[in-house]
């Protein structure tokens, strides 16, 4: 697990030990202080949980080992987790601790709680994930591919020991601050089929397939959509070793262009992948120049079919190490012009030199040749010298002439030029904003943090060439979206009318910013000023919402900032209720004023603010909602729809992870509910 670095409990906590350790050796009378009096005096050996990190079922902290005197972390089922689940987490513990390899994880202790929970601790590492590290896109390319080479070789090993990961993705992959990689999470491994591996020994009991492969969370997906092989969504379908070459082929593009290469919904994505609809990361992101060799690379490990893939996990590695290294890849084919171009590349301090040698040696050559030849053309030259000066002469004069000429017609042609593009810059700075205005409208929902800078960008040029109070007002709004209120109080003054209310904020919000964001109380205050002002911003919720989520860190009590959206979409839902509990992922709404759980409009996405927190159990009975499509892309397992509005059931075969729909009695006909999925049950409330 990542951490941040030591701090001065820590430190000071670490220096008595270590002079504890190395001191001088006292009897057993005075032995108080020791290492051996702590652990004899010891009660429980792991002490001061602080949680790091929280998933549906699973929580990692950060614990102090009273028996070794150090830091590590703990993860542990939470207190709901049902018992089905215990085996499998411990034997993803087993499976990690005998993967012994520089790049996996390594494990220190299992066990249970006194209440039979499994345990296992581990590594406390300090660092980031991969994830993280590809969105802040700070990293240099070459270090991102030593980062990758690493990952290769890690999981070279575990094939080498018969162990398939199948859930290699970014968040998975750990990267310290001292450059060490590891590669976490091997919940979803599975033991290849075959033979044992070069006749070394394993636990066959731990190692049987029949019960490592069955290692899956809840649900019958098993992956990760964007970066699973075709043969992970196959019913039936045969993984290999081929199928984490696949998910290492993704992980190669995102490294090359900071995005998955798979986008959608979990049925888009599924039917990108089978079908093999992937574009290659040199065509989708031409500004990104992704080498030729880099792009051959992703393309055959992201193909379709396992055979036409690399062989293996080190092949792949190989060849990512000899782009490193400045040869050709494999997969590129290169010919002899590319090979030729690498070669010099590799060794241009030799090339040069063997080129300079050359040229000294022709240059001697043309020399000792014309000092041959000077004395039989002396005579000549000197008889034609005359004739040729006068010849020389007259073409400088001709050459002057043209010159003259070409200078006066290229002066006149910048004063026409210039005169035009001054009429014509009006109509240009017009078309920059309907570019900038189209740009707002989509990409922010899709990358809101790079379409903000995008736009501020293009608006501080407009701004350069053709100052105005509507560019200030729109560089004020855009600054207000990032919550950096003090500047965006300077452009909004002066920016005329249009966000009169936005500066307004901007001075209220400006001195109540602890770091770059305000904190979720106050943000939660500021979407309800936003719903009391005269210009009912609804769009300006939402975008405020998506840039936030995308930046902010710490998700903790989220759902205050979503209720206050979904309040300001809906103003006349007052005496509702939003009950959240965030340790069982379940949401409880009322009120029949609650009728938008998402706008449409030109300047909305489309989906419901709900999105932004984790829910697996949704009650809306006693709600107005009419529309299920409102909230169809959430993933929750269980819903309440009884005592609403809704008469068409059809969307809900579009909900990506529902089991449970509660309805009310004769609240549809047996030939609705008849035609809902089969994966689907229903209960009458």
């Amino acid at each position: 697990m990542s951490e941040a670095p030591f701090n001065n409990d820590e430190l000071d906590g670490m220096a008595r030990m270590l002079s504890s350790m190395y001191g001088e050796r006292v009897s057993a009378e005075d032995s108080e202080g020791t290492i051996h009096a702590e652990l004899r005096a010891s009660g429980d050996r792991y002490t001061d949980a602080e949680v790091l990190a929280r998933g549906g079922m699973k929580k990692v902290s950060r614990v102090f080992d009273t028996k070794t005197g150090r830091q590590v972390a703990m993860a542990e089922l939470r207190a709901h987790a049902p018992a089905e689940l215990y085996e499998p987490f411990l034997r993803e513990a087993r499976l990690t601790a005998l993967l012994e390899h520089p790049n996996i994880i390594s494990i220190h202790d299992i066990g249970l709680f006194p209440d039979g929970r499994p345990f296992f601790t581990m590594d406390l590492k300090r660092g980031d994930s991969l994830a993280n590290i590809l969105r802040k896109n700070k990293m240099p390319r070459e270090q991102l591919l030593e980062i990758f080479v690493k990952l290769c070789d890690a999981l070279s090993y575990a094939h080498s020991q018969k162990v398939l990961h199948l859930d290699l993705k970014p968040e998975n992959i750990q990267v310290g601050r001292f450059g060490e990689v590891f590669i976490c999470d091997w919940g979803l491994g599975k033991i290849a089929d075959g033979d044992e591996s070069d006749g070394q020994e394993f636990d066959l009991m731990l190692f049987n397939p029949d019960l490592l492969n069955n290692m899956t969370l809840s649900g019958e997906l098993k992956g990760t959509p964007g970066y699973m092989a075709p043969e992970q969504f196959e019913k039936g379908g045969v993984k290999t070793f081929q199928t984490d070459v696949f998910a290492l082929g993704c992980m190669l593009y995102a490294i090359l262009t900071q995005q998955p290469p798979f986008k959608g919904n979990l049925e888009e994505i599924r039917e990108q992948t089978l079908a093999g609809k992937v574009v290659s990361p040199a065509k989708a992101f031409p500004k990104k120049n992704v080498p030729a060799g880099l792009n051959a690379v992703v393309m055959k490990a992201l193909n379709p079919k396992p055979a036409h893939r690399y062989t293996s996990a080190a092949e792949l590695r190989d060849d990512v190490k000899n782009f490193l290294s400045g040869f050709s890849t494999s997969a590129e084919n290169a010919g002899l012009i590319k090979e030729s171009a690498l070669f010099f590349k590799r060794n241009r301090a030799a090339c040069l030199v063997g080129l300079m040698a050359l040229l000294v040696v022709v240059a001697t050559t043309v020399l000792f040749i014309q000092q041959l030849q000077g004395s039989l053309v002396d005579t000549r030259q000197a008889h034609e010298l005359a004739e040729i000066r006068r010849e020389e002469a007259d073409t400088q004069r001709q050459e002057a002439e043209a010159l003259r000429i070409e200078a006066e017609t290229a002066s006149a042609l910048y004063r026409e030029e210039l005169d035009r593009n001054l009429r014509l810059i009006g109509s240009v700075a017009e078309n920059r904003e309907q570019q900038l205005f189209r740009q707002n409208l989509d990409f922010i929902y899709l990358d809101p943090v790079l379409a903000i800078e995008l736009s501020l960008q293009q608006l501080n040029l407009l701004a350069r060439e053709a100052p105005s109070p509507y560019y200030s007002g729109e560089i004020g709004f855009r600054h207000f979206i990032r919550q950096e209120f003090a500047v965006a109080e300077d452009h909004l003054k002066r920016g005329g009318k249009s966000h009169i209310d936005l500066w307004e904020l901007s001075r209220k919000y400006k001195n109540r910013k602890s770091g770059h964001l305000l904190n979720l109380d106050w943000f939660a205050e500021l979407i309800g000023d936003l719903k009391a002002s005269k210009m009912y911003r609804t769009a300006l919720m939402e975008r405020m919402l998506v840039y936030d989520d995308a930046v902010r860190e710490d998700k903790t009590g989220y759902e205050k900032v979503v209720e206050a959206v979904l309040r300001g979409w809906n103003n006349r839902w007052t005496e509702g209720r939003f009950e959240y509990d965030p340790e069982n992922a379940s949401l409880e709404l009322s009120g029949i004023n609650l009728k938008r759980f998402v706008i449409q409009s030109n300047v909305n996405s489309g989906e419901s603010p709900l999105r932004f927190i984790n829910i697996r159990t949704l009650d809306v009975h006693h709600t107005g909602l009419q529309d299920l499509n409102q909230i169809k892309t959430l993933r929750i397992q269980s819903l309440d729809i009884s005592n609403t509005e809704v008469v068409d059931l059809k969307p809900i075969s579009l909900f990506p992870a529902l089991k449970t729909l509660i309805v009310a009695p004769n609240q549809f006909t047996d030939a609705q509910l008849a035609a809902l999925p089969s994966t689907i049950s229903v209960s009458i409330r």
